[in-house]
């Protein structure tokens, strides 16, 4: 189970890193071209992606602690 847990944790991060890197410019391009309604589209996605990413995380770590006691034991 916890060989998993980093899998996950890069995964979050890979995720956040790429929505980050890959609807930034989108947003960015959508703007300057006069097309307000695509950038706030993108923008609620790349939102969407980033809490995604969080939320992730953080069941990542409460699993982590809470498996390592038993690990210990």
């Amino acid at each position: 189970m916890t060989d998993n847990l980093s899998a996950v944790r890069r995964g979050a991060l890979f995720g956040a890193a790429g929505g980050v890197v890959l609807l930034g410019p989108l947003i960015v391009l959508a703007l300057r071209a006069g097309w307000e309604l695509a950038g706030v589209g993108f923008g609620i996605v790349l939102v969407a992606v980033l809490v995604e990413a969080v939320r992730t995380g953080r069941r990542e770590r409460r699993l982590r602690a809470a498996l390592t006691p038993v690990q210990g034991g």
